[in-house]
């Protein structure tokens, strides 16, 4: 396994995010049917791996979700993070730990001493705005470069803390774990106008036989999600890893 560390330049507003880059050794071994001798491992390297080999990549981002709130109108619901490139195929393989760094922040931040955070995996359904008309509940637009897309939760991650798909953390359990579980698909499709089922969007920077997820987070209080507050994440540091299981 290769790992890199990977952090966001401070900027008026600062998201320091360290990040986990997975190569793939997928290994294989098997007997020469003439000899009956060992072979050694063979790689294999699937397709969609970058040149390094690297199976999936981690790459930060910064700017807000928002759901649809009718008539056109939309809440803001959180932050993006980044996104995880990932070889077609693979992305049920993969766990994308977390961990708040600078809980001591948390007094500035969340502004109630029972807030707290979640994180969440999602997959593009089509490009532009969420409508909620035909789409998966919860689904947030989310800005990628120019590129404006329409994602879906992974409701069925699991893992430590983690809960409806989502993973939650305070100031007492800073870290957890989500597993991507989703089957991303083998061929992905391009990205159109309307949809529900994972594709791949366009202008994102994907390659051939690639997929894209991504990375969100929100505060959230007893009274529900404060708009005002999400962007105030952006003054916190998070890690976050995306390693194969």
């Amino acid at each position: 396994m290769v790992t890199t560390g990977v952090s966001l330049g401070r900027k008026r507003r600062n998201l320091t995010v360290l990040a986990l880059v997975v190569a793939t050794m997928t290994t294989a071994t098997f007997w020469l049917a003439a000899s009956g001798v060992l072979a050694l491992p063979q790689a294999v390297t699937p397709s969609g791996t970058a040149a390094n080999g690297i199976l999936a990549t981690f790459t930060p981002l910064s700017s807000t979700v928002t759901v649809p709130k009718g008539q056109g109108a939309e809440l803001v619901n959180g932050v993006l993070l980044g996104k995880v490139t990932v070889a077609a195929g693979f992305a049920s393989r993969l766990r994308v730990d977390f961990a708040w760094l600078d809980p001591k922040d948390a007094g500035a931040v969340l502004n109630n001493p029972n807030a707290w955070m979640t994180f969440g995996l999602y997959y593009p359904i089509h490009l532009g705005s969420c409508t909620g008309s035909g789409e998966p509940a919860s689904s947030q637009t989310m800005t990628d470069g120019a590129t404006t897309l329409c994602a879906a939760p992974n409701t069925q991650g699991s893992g430590p803390l983690t809960y409806n798909g989502h993973l939650t953390v305070n100031t007492t359990m800073l870290s957890g774990s989500i597993l991507e579980t989703a089957t991303d698909p083998a061929s992905p499709p391009a990205c159109g106008s309307t949809g529900s089922a994972w594709c791949a969007p366009s202008g994102v920077g994907l390659g051939l036989n690639q997929n894209v997820f991504y990375v969100t987070s929100s505060i959230n209080t007893p009274g529900g999600i404060s708009p005002a507050q999400q962007s105030q994440l952006t003054t916190l540091s998070f890690y976050i890893g995306a390693r194969t299981i």
